[in-house]
């Protein structure tokens, strides 16, 4: 495919216009370990099953019966932060929500996810469920607020899932927080409003808006509700708790424990003491009738989510951190007052205990820097361990451990420039890296830099390294699917072509993991996941029939036919160097971008010099070449030097490595060549420029 007619269609300036992007993610087979902050909490008290919905984007399942919270299950489904969960149908149903946009509902049982909701047009952040009328409502960042019948969600297929709801108007800001009563009736949100609007979804007037609640000074990260719906419980980043009377439609009473932002609220049945948390890492314990609370335990970490286990009774604690801590709550407080059975009392000191048991989460990647080559990505996690990832290979290459992350990206540093290809984001804790038609073509390289150690004849056939990961990702395909090509492109007609010996030297050295994680989503206006699967999954029936015709055609182009843009091309002038005569010849040449300066001191040499009259300083060239090899006289690349910006240029870099750290500027690249003369009085046969 030419690239002119390639270009013509790979830009995005319409903003309503689609774009697809393949995303795969660089991790381990089986990520037990939570990789990031934990976001919120579920428990199954019947079962004792601890459910925790992780920043990596995957819902965990413990079981917690013991001292130890034992890995049972993961789902993962989600290609973003899971915001939220909600458990439902005594334990066999989980409802998420997630920064990807949509809202999933699982199988917990089974650990499968049985339907998806692309309803919201951005991050899904809060979830609250109604246990009496099986009802749960998901909000977020687009300011949007739907209800959900949890029995019509679980009984829809793949051949029947269209289900039509409407928002509750009324809201103007961001939602960080949902609650909802027990019996269904009245929804309550908190938002960047730095208020709360309360909903009665029986009242059709309005679409059920009822009232707007003032007092917080920032934003209310967390809201819970009273059974009965007459009361409510808020936390802000102004780092206070509201009680609120929703009869009276004002603030009861204000609890000032938290020198910092509030994020975390959990509360007892009967709606009189409830424990908060939040960004100043401490736990308080408070009773409602007290206006001073009592410090429960104490986090190294910022506190995201608690909820209560009934049996040991105890809190678990998520945090920003990958750990998950439990705390026991002990029948007495620390003066020996004994606790009611609403957990009231009115002790002198903290009631601060130890915990006693851990779920232990894993390093996250939280730095990272892409190397000059474009291929490989250096990387910083939570523990200060460096690790380097080959993008190509898809996976983690050498472990290189605690050592001073600077110093190892100014070590590895090449004088090189590769076009960029792929982007990459950590936010999940690992490395996720997309690819987008408009940028994955980009960047050629020459197959003996990618295959080092390959023979020479191998130097002018250059590799594209987006159709080489492509590949890489898709190489567990049936080969009926595959031409006999590869990504590669020969610039010698005259040569013999080893095509066939590097499509095999590639496919040996290229192929990423089985459990590779890949999604294809189509982004616009709103974010939607076409495919999802592992790289693995395409060897099976009928998952590869399905796939294959799934396949965006810039994929499916590149993999199976190598319907690829072509070289990406390079005008530049040639001039003498330091000839200051108007008749110097400036030649203007086209060539890919890629193309070595040895290439073009060959050129030169071949083509202008030879052509030059013996009168012009080429003789004494001339007569030390006759000697052939025992003349003693070097390489091309020592008889003639390309400079830029007077700065003498290696031989070995390309045109686009001297236009990014040379020419540094606009407009077409200039080069000067300059001879250089050969002394017969110097015994070392060396060459000097021509003076």
């Amino acid at each position: 495919m030419a690239s002119s007619s390639y270009n013509s269609s790979r830009g995005y300036g319409n903003n309503n216009k689609v774009k697809t992007v393949l995303t795969f993610t660089i991790r381990d087979e089986s990520e037990r370990r939570h990789r990031s902050g934990v976001n919120s909490l579920q428990i199954d008290q019947n079962n004792n099953y601890l459910y925790t919905a992780c920043r990596d984007s995957i819902i965990r399942c413990w079981n917690v019966s013991n001292d130890e919270g034992t890995y049972v299950k993961s789902m993962e489904h989600h290609s973003d932060w899971v915001n939220d969960i909600v458990l439902c149908h005594n334990g066999k149903t989980i409802i998420s929500g997630s920064s990807d946009t949509t809202v999933k509902v699982w199988d917990a049982v089974r650990g499968c996810c049985q339907s998806t909701l692309y309803t919201h047009r951005d991050y899904v952040r809060a979830l609250a469920y109604s246990k009496q009328k099986d009802l749960f409502a998901s909000s977020g960042f687009d300011k949007q607020i739907y209800l959900w019948d949890v029995s019509t969600l679980v009984s829809l297929t793949p051949t029947n899932n269209i289900l039509k709801t409407r928002p509750l108007n009324g809201q103007k800001n961001s939602v960080y927080s949902i609650a909802i009563d027990a019996g269904g009736t009245v929804v309550v949100t908190g938002s960047t409003e730095r208020a709360l609007r309360v909903w009665d979804v029986r009242d059709p007037r309005k679409n059920g808006r009822m009232m707007k609640l003032v007092g917080h000074t920032d934003n209310v990260k967390t809201v819970l509700l009273s059974a009965d719906g007459t009361k409510c419980l808020s936390g802000s980043s102004d780092g206070t708790v509201k009680l609120w009377s929703l009869g009276q439609q004002r603030c009861i009473t204000t609890y000032k424990n938290h020198e910092a932002g509030v994020w975390a609220l959990c509360v007892d049945d009967n709606f009189s003491s409830f424990f908060s948390a939040g960004n100043d890492c401490k736990v308080f314990y408070t009773d409602m009738k007290q206006s001073q609370g009592v410090l429960f335990c104490t986090e190294k970490h910022p506190i995201l989510k608690m909820i209560v286990q009934d049996e040991p009774k105890s809190l678990w604690v998520a945090t920003t951190s990958s750990d998950v801590h439990r705390w026991p709550i002990n029948d007495k407080d620390s003066t020996g007052s004994k606790i009611t059975e609403n957990g009231s009392s009115t002790p002198a000191r903290p009631l601060e205990t130890t915990s006693n048991c851990t779920i232990k989460g894993s390093s996250g990647i939280f730095k990272y820097h892409v190397l000059n080559d474009r291929r490989h990505i250096l990387t910083k996690d939570t523990d200060d361990s460096v690790a380097l990832y080959d993008v190509l290979k898809a996976r983690k290459v050498e472990e290189i451990g605690e050592v001073d992350y600077e110093k190892e990206i100014e070590k590895r540093k090449q004088l090189v420039y590769v076009p960029n290809w792929f982007t990459v984001d950590v936010k999940t804790g690992m490395l996720n890296i997309s690819l987008e038609e408009s940028d994955c073509f980009s960047a050629w390289i020459s197959a003996k830099d990618l295959l080092p150690g390959n023979s020479e004849n191998f130097s002018d056939c250059k590799v594209n390294l987006g159709c080489v990961t492509l590949k890489a990702l898709m190489d567990y395909f049936p080969k009926k699917y595959h031409q006999d090509n590869s990504a590669l492109n020969d610039n010698d007609a005259n040569s013999q072509n080893p095509r066939a010996q590097i499509t095999k030297d590639i496919q040996e050295h290229f192929c990423a993991p089985k459990h590779t994680p890949l999604i294809i989503s189509e982004q616009g206006e709103t974010f939607r996941v076409t495919i999802r699967m592992c790289c693995g999954d395409v060897a099976y029936e009928p998952e590869e029939t399905q796939i294959s015709k799934a396949l965006p055609r810039w994929i499916s182009n590149a993999i199976f036919t190598d319907k690829i843009p072509d070289l990406v091309k390079m005008t530049f002038n040639l001039i003498p160097y330091k000839n200051t005569s108007k008749s110097a010849k400036r030649h203007q040449f086209t060539a890919s971008d890629n193309v070595s300066i040895q290439k073009i001191i060959e050129h030169v040499i071949n083509n202008e010099m030879a052509n030059q009259p013996e009168n012009q300083g080429n003789e004494g060239n001339k007569n030390h070449s006759k000697g052939g090899e025992s003349s003693g006289i070097p390489s091309s690349a020592n008889r003639l030097r390309i400079l830029c910006q007077d700065q003498i240029i290696d031989p070995a870099l390309d045109l686009r490595t001297v236009k990014h750290f040379f020419w540094k500027g606009g407009g077409q690249l200039i080069l000067h060549h300059e001879v250089l003369e050969h002394s017969d009085d110097d015994d070392n046969g060396n060459w000097h420029a021509e003076h």
